[in-house]
């Protein structure tokens, strides 16, 4: 059923070709996660635009779960396409890997670097899953024209959040700067599903894109394995049960042998 099967019968015009030379596991990664960090980068920018290659140049963007697959296709893409600065708050444990992934890791507690910061990021793209207070708090450091995208969120629960939030201050300058009413039109819920359905056109232009940046090797996923389809039930409970910094990628066709490192 659904992706579990060997075969799909789908339309010809929801299909993207993909050109010879890319590595099918690691094109097969691209559709969701890497989509969706492409869309969100470069979400005021019109065809023309959001494929050349210093199409974010001048733009600032923060990370949240920055070494989550989401996180690690943002920083990727938000430096392919030239951003100036890639911020990324994370413990202090995570910082080497932010480095090592293109980003300039922050502490976790904001009061270090909101200072610094306020008024001057143009994206935030939230990867981490969770829809709290603590991390709408640092919407503050969007400047007037910025956007905080909350990944795989509904609308509604958006705007329930973001009610909570701004129920606490309304109408109070929450820094010198800053109010909550006006940061709270610049927060919005992003589904990369809702995106296929409502925007098929621009997916397609956008999934060509990033699949001529695989095949220049631009950008490269990181495939931790491929496994046969008897193995799919057993690696859903394992994506389930921890947070893998890499892609199973199902190829139906392959023999069930003892090759996937973490079945």
């Amino acid at each position: 059923w659904g992706g579990n099967s060997r075969f799909r019968r789908i339309e010809p015009k929801q299909l993207v070709r993909v050109p010879d030379g890319a590595e099918p596991a690691e094109a097969a990664c691209l559709a969701e996660t890497y989509l969706s960090a492409y869309q969100m980068l470069h979400h005021t920018q019109r065809s023309g635009l959001r494929h050349k290659r210093d199409a974010l140049g001048g733009k600032s963007v923060m990370v949240l779960g920055a070494l989550t697959n989401l996180g690690r296709a943002t920083i990727e893409l938000a430096n392919v396409g030239g951003a100036t600065f890639v911020y990324a708050p994370c413990k202090d444990k995570q910082r080497n890997g932010v480095r090592e992934i293109g980003g300039t890791p922050l502490r976790q507690d904001m009061a270090e670097w909101l200072p610094h910061l306020e008024g001057k990021i143009d994206i935030i793209i939230d990867a981490t899953g969770i829809l709290d207070v603590q991390n709408m708090n640092r919407a503050l450091v969007l400047h007037d024209r910025g956007a905080y995208f909350f990944v795989g969120a509904a609308a509604n629960v958006v705007d329930q959040i973001v009610e909570k939030w701004t129920g606490k201050a309304k109408i109070v300058a929450c820094t010198g700067r800053k109010n909550k009413n006006k940061l709270s039109n610049q927060i919005q819920g992003y589904d990369v599903f809702d995106s296929w359905k409502n925007n098929l056109e621009t997916c397609k232009r956008d999934l060509s894109q990033l699949l001529k940046l695989l095949r220049r090797g631009v950008i490269r996923p990181r495939v931790l394995d491929r496994i046969p389809l008897d193995k799919v039930a057993r690696a859903q409970e394992i994506v389930a049960s921890k947070k893998l910094q890499g892609y199973l990628v199902c190829e139906p066709w392959i023999k069930s042998v003892q090759r996937a490192v973490l079945l």
